[in-house]
Order: structure tokens, then C-alpha cells, then sequence
């Protein structure tokens, strides 16, 4: 039974996506078209640097070398910016295309598989790169513990116990994977300190830089260009600073560029070599940028976009002339990659809308199952594994729309809440039933008990047996109660039923008798005619088992060929009747147990049988855990075809063992009553 206020959580893993730094999601694919301008520029004014930008003339008779110089400086702002922007609108967008390609990727696999790989990436070397996996994998197997912690509380209450008593031990694998997640969280810890000391180093690193650079611009010394380069190849290794401090810091980097090439006076032909070979530089990047319109992937296309805009970001200006058309070039390419992003979440909006329509139809189908209101347990078991059966359908459907999908999850959750609200009220009614129906089996055992020293062997067995079928009616009791009951019950029928075997097994002189009473029932059993009626034929061969049963011992010379020519003759009666084999298969065994009976021996015969199933059942079950063993490491085969031929043998050989230890289960019950 389900504890109502703690239902199986069982879609932990559906949760929102994450969100990233830099824009809205929404917002983004709303504004991708957007075309990135080239006249979007930082205002040098709104900075504030330290020192003021040298102001150009308007006339016309401006310096070629200094007109130059202005063209530099617009450049390097203008096409440094705009590739930092895109990375920080785009950041989200990736993160949410990974997401959705690793949905999926663990579906389907077992627990013990899901551990281990959350194990594999917890060791890898950059945990950055695997974060989305890590997490997905965290919340499969955290939902999978918290239902099986729930299936154990039921059980708990089924056996009649105090909810306010369940303190259940986590499992072996439970307490692995609570290790490797405690390992797991202090490597992370470890690498966002380190992370965060680099970025530290870089910033300081950075600033030394741009003291540098401040004395570079304010000085015309000579061979001051060549300066500049070494300034920025040193800047372009230092490495990424901390997200809050990365903006302001590159703008003041690039106000002072600015201001070096509006102060310096540089040598034209030198200038003119350094904006061809930009050119050049840029021109490849727009061949780069063209060719990743034939990606098929939107994130590997949208990645290693970003990548291209951060080497642009690293190129000088241009020649004037060429400023625009490159800069378009470079623009359309990325536009049109931007336009198959949007078209991926247009698809993707559309996929999740039809999320939507199958998690309503999967609410609606739980708010029917409420309605039901079952008035037995067979009617609660139907509804439970209906339920079982709608919450794993919805484990493989996907992410609804964002704005539907905390909506449309709180309502199958309270659907299924209400459910297991009331299969507990149900049980907590039929506890009662149990505790009347443990009243009448104790009644039985204390009538049971009064006839086990009596030696009327004919009354006495007919009580005990109308007493055994009393007890059948009797429904279930509490769990914890039922084997006390049972052995108190078996106990007083063995001790009379054993009385009564030593009672006649010492009447020598009735086993002629007896001999010529199974004979004679053999001559009738082979001159039985089937009516054609399974039924009533099995009753009516049931019966004749019974006579003999009835009759008693017989010589043991005779014994072995007695028997024999008996099971042939039942056996072929029974070998006629339409019969499934199962069924077969358990009147052959009652066969069997009915011939032990008859033996003297007949109560250790009867151990015996019964500890050679249970060792075959441990034995199949060892093989079957050894099988399942197996499954595992071709699950993780490179070679996936040979494993899943594999693989599927041994699912039929572990099929086939379950099926065996079926019937080994049902022979031990058939023991257990007889």
C-alpha cells in the first residue's frame, strides 16, 4: 500500500530547463532574425576611462593616416562586440539543445546501469562538459530509489505494521550511489574554486595589461605598434575572467585601442599590409561561416558559429572600401544558421504541443481510475497496475511547453495522490476483515488440536478435511500473522494424520486386503469412460485418487508394480482430458506426492522432495542473477549487433527459468497442503 501523503515520484526528472545566463529563452527565439549591425557600437563616452579620446577634425582635409586610424578604431569596436554578445544570447539555446539530445539517452536502462554510468561521467575529465548528462542521470535514479522506498512502505503496511515504524535501510547500490554523488559535489566544489581562482588570476593579469596599455597609448615612442600586438597576443592567452566583470573590462581594453589608433600616427603602407592581410583573415572565416550551412546539426552548426565570431572578434580592421561587404558576408551566413535554429524550435514547440495532448489524455485516464472506487482487493490490484502502467507512459513522453508544463505535472501528481488516497483508505477498512478472519482461523486450530490424539480415524479425518476446506474459505489474514496460524493449523493435522499412518502401517494382516481393494479399483480406473465433460471427468477421477488413498498399505513386494500399473492407468485418463500443461503438469506431481503418502517412509520422502525443489529454485535463481550479470556488459558492447543476438538468448533463458520456478513453487504448495 502506498503511504498517501508520500505518492511514488516517480517524473522527478521532467523538470524545468535550466536557465542560463544572458537572455530569456523566449526571448531569444522571438529576436533571432535579428539582423547583428554593424553600426551597434559602444558609446567610448559612456565608458569613462581615464583619459579622454582625441578628437578627429570635421574638415575634409583630414590626414589619410589619420582617416585611417579612425577607420581602425570603429572597426575593432564595432566587430570585437558584437561576436561577445551573440555568446552570452546563445548560451541558454545550447544549453537547452543538449538538454533535449540528452532526454532520451537513458531510456529504458536498469538501475544498476544508470548508477554505473552516473560513476563513468563523474570521472571524466572535464565535468563541465558532461553536466547535462550527470544531472538527467541524478534525477532517473533519484526517482527510481524514491519509488522503490514507496513500494517498500507499502509492503510495510501490508503486513499490518505502523507507518510511524517504516525506517528502512537504503540498499547496498542506494548507499553507492549516495557516495558518488558525495564525491561527485566535492570535485565540483573543487573545480568552481579553482575555476573561480583562475578567473581571479586572469582579471588581475588583465588589469596589469591595461596599465600597459594606458602608458602605451600615452606615449609616441617609436616601434609603439609592435607593442600594441605583443599587448594583445598576451591579452587573447591570458583566458576568460569572471561573466560580471568580462564586459566592463573588455570595453575599456578596446576604448584604448581606440584611442592608440586615433593618437597614433602609423606608417601607411605598414597599415595597409595589416587591413589586406585582416581582410584575408575575415574572408576565410566567412568561407568557414558558409560551409556550416550544410551541418545537419543546429548545435554543432550554432557552436562552432560562436567559435568563428570569437576569431573575428580577434582580427583587426579592414580596408575601409571592404568594412561593409565583408561584414555582410560574415552576417548573412550567420543568419541563415540563426534561421535554422529558429526552425528547430518551431519543430520542437510543435513536438512539445503534442506532449501536451498526450499527458491531458493521461490525467483524464487517472481522473477515471478515481471514480472507480473499488470494493476488493483483486479490483484495487487492477487499478494500482493500471495506474503503474499510465505513470510509465508518461516517463517516455517529453517536455510539454514551458509555460504548460509545472501546470499540466501538478495535475496528473494530485490525479494520482487521490488514487493512492484512497487504496490506503480501502486498506485500512479491510485491516478489520483480517483481524475477523485470524479469529476463525485460530477457532479452527483449537478444533483441529481437539482431534489430533483422537483415534476415531474415520471421523476424525473427515472433521480434519471439512475443517481444511473451512479454511481455504477464510480469506487472507495479516501477513505478519499468517505463518503462526498456518503452522499451528499444519501442526495439529500432521500430528493426527501421522498418528494414524503409524496406526495402520502396523495392521500387517488388512495388506492383502488392501491388495486386492487397489486391484480391483485399478480394473475400474482402466474400465472408466470419459463423458466427454472435462470437469465432471476430473472430479470423477479426483474421487477414484481418493479411494485410493483410502484403501491403505498393501505388501511391499507388490508395492512397485501396484503403483505403476495404477499411474498408468490414472495417467492416461488424465493424458485425454483437455487440460492446459500447467495443469498437466501439477496433477502428475499430486500423482506423485499421493504415491510418497502411501509409502512408510512417506513423511521423510516427503522433506526430501521438498528440499530438492528448493534447491533447484536457488540454484535457477543464481543462474538467472548471473545471466542478468551478463546483460551488462553487453549493454556496454561496441559490437551491437553480436550483443543484442546475445542478449536476447539469455532474456529467453531467463524467461524460461522464471516459467521453471513457477511450476518448482506451485509443487511446493501442492507439498505444503498435502
Amino acid at each position: 500500500m502506498e503511504n498517501a501523503s508520500n505518492p511514488v515520484n516517480f517524473q522527478r526528472f521532467s523538470q524545468k530547463p535550466k536557465k542560463h545566463p544572458g537572455m530569456n529563452l523566449t526571448d531569444h527565439k522571438e529576436n533571432t532574425s535579428k539582423p547583428l549591425s554593424g553600426e551597434e557600437v559602444v558609446n567610448p563616452n559612456e565608458i569613462q576611462p581615464s583619459a579622454a579620446p582625441t578628437k578627429v577634425g570635421a574638415t575634409e582635409n583630414v590626414d589619410l593616416e589619420e582617416n585611417l586610424s579612425k577607420t581602425s578604431k570603429a572597426e575593432i569596436i564595432t566587430e570585437n562586440l558584437t561576436p561577445e554578445l551573440i555568446a552570452s544570447d546563445e548560451e541558454e539555446d545550447e544549453h537547452e539543445i543538449e538538454d533535449l539530445q540528452d532526454e532520451s539517452l537513458f531510456e529504458g536502462l536498469e538501475i544498476d546501469a544508470l548508477v554505473q554510468h552516473f560513476n563513468d561521467l563523474i570521472k571524466s575529465e572535464n565535468l563541465s562538459s558532461v553536466k547535462n548528462k550527470i544531472f538527467t542521470l541524478k534525477q532517473l535514479i533519484e526517482a527510481h530509489f524514491e519509488k522503490e522506498r514507496h513500494e517498500k512502505y507499502a509492503a510495510f503496511l501490508e503486513e499490518g505494521n505502523d507507518s510511524e515504524e517504516f525506517a528502512p535501510a537504503p540498499s547496498p547500490l542506494h548507499l553507492l550511489y549516495l557516495e558518488q554523488l558525495s564525491r561527485y559535489s566535492e570535485r565540483r566544489n573543487k573545480e568552481k574554486e579553482s575555476r573561480d581562482q583562475q578567473y581571479l588570476s586572469n582579471f588581475q593579469k588583465k588589469e596589469e595589461l591595461l596599465e600597459k596599455l594606458k602608458l602605451l597609448v600615452e606615449s609616441e615612442e617609436q616601434g609603439s605598434h609592435d607593442k600594441l600586438k605583443d599587448l594583445n597576443n598576451q591579452w587573447k592567452e591570458i583566458g576568460p575572467v569572471a561573466l560580471a566583470q568580462r564586459k566592463e573590462q573588455w570595453q575599456r581594453y578596446h576604448f584604448l585601442i581606440d584611442k592608440f589608433y586615433d593618437n597614433l600616427r602609423i606608417n601607411r603602407e605598414l597599415k595597409e599590409l595589416d587591413l589586406h592581410k585582416n581582410l584575408v583573415a575575415k574572408t576565410e572565416l566567412c568561407e568557414k561561416a558558409e560551409e556550416l550551412l550544410l551541418e545537419a546539426s543546429v548545435k554543432k552548426a550554432v557552436d562552432a558559429l560562436n567559435h568563428l565570431h570569437e576569431n573575428w572578434k580577434q582580427i583587426g580592421p579592414v580596408p575601409r572600401e571592404q568594412k561593409e561587404t565583408i561584414w555582410d558576408r560574415f552576417k548573412s551566413a550567420s543568419d541563415k544558421i540563426y534561421e535554422k535554429r529558429k526552425e528547430f524550435f518551431q519543430v520542437l514547440d510543435g513536438e512539445r504541443g503534442e506532449n501536451l495532448k498526450r499527458k491531458e489524455a493521461l490525467c483524464s485516464k487517472v481522473e477515471e481510475l478515481i471514480k472507480q472506487e473499488p470494493k476488493e482487493h483483486n479490483g484495487w490490484q487492477k487499478v494500482t497496475e493500471a495506474i503503474e502502467a499510465i505513470q510509465a507512459e508518461w516517463k517516455t513522453i517529453g517536455f510539454a511547453p514551458k509555460a504548460e508544463n509545472a501546470v499540466i505535472w501538478k495535475r496528473f501528481k494530485e490525479a494520482c495522490d487521490q488514487v493512492y488516497q484512497a487504496k490506503n483508505q480501502f486498506y485500512r477498512h479491510i485491516r478489520q476483515d483480517q483481524l475477523d478472519n485470524l479469529s476463525k482461523k485460530n477457532t479452527l486450530c483449537e478444533q483441529a488440536e481437539a482431534l489430533e490424539n483422537s483415534e476415531d480415524w474415520k471421523a476424525s479425518t473427515d472433521a480434519l478435511i471439512r475443517l481444511q476446506k473451512e479454511w481455504k474459505k477464510i480469506g487472507p489474514v495479516p501477513k505478519k500473522n499468517s505463518d503462526k496460524v498456518w503452522k499451528r493449523f499444519r501442526t495439529a493435522c500432521d500430528n493426527f494424520f501421522k498418528r494414524k499412518n503409524e496406526h495402520f502401517a502396523s495392521m500387517d494382516s488388512s495388506q492383502e486386503k488392501n491388495l486386492l481393494a487397489k486391484v480391483a479399483l485399478i480394473e475400474r480406473i482402466e474400465a472408466f469412460q470419459l463423458s466427454g465433460k472435462d470437469q465432471e471427468d476430473l472430479e470423477a477421477l479426483k474421487l477414484l485418487q481418493k479411494e485410493w488413498l483410502e484403501i491403505g498399505f498393501i505388501p511391499l513386494k507388490n508395492k512397485v508394480e501396484i503403483q505403476e500399473k495404477y499411474r498408468k492407468a490414472i495417467n492416461a485418463h488424465f493424458d485425454k482430458l483437455k487440460l492446459s500443461a500447467n495443469e498437466k503438469t501439477r496433477i502428475s506431481f499430486q500423482n506423485k506426492v499421493d504415491a510418497i503418502k502411501q509409502d512408510r517412509d512417506g513423511d521423510k520422502l516427503m522433506r526430501k522432495e521438498h528440499f530438492q525443489i528448493q534447491h533447484r529454485i536457488s540454484s535457477i535463481q543464481n543462474d538467472i542473477a548471473l545471466w542478468e550479470n551478463n546483460m551488462e556488459f553487453f549493454t556496454a558492447s561496441k559490437n551491437s549487433k553480436n550483443a543484442e543476438v546475445l542478449k536476447r538468448e539469455i532474456e529467453l533463458k531467463i524467461e524460461k527459468a522464471k516459467a521453471e520456478i513457477a511450476q518448482l513453487k506451485e509443487k511446493l504448495t501442492i507439498l505444503r497442503e498435502s
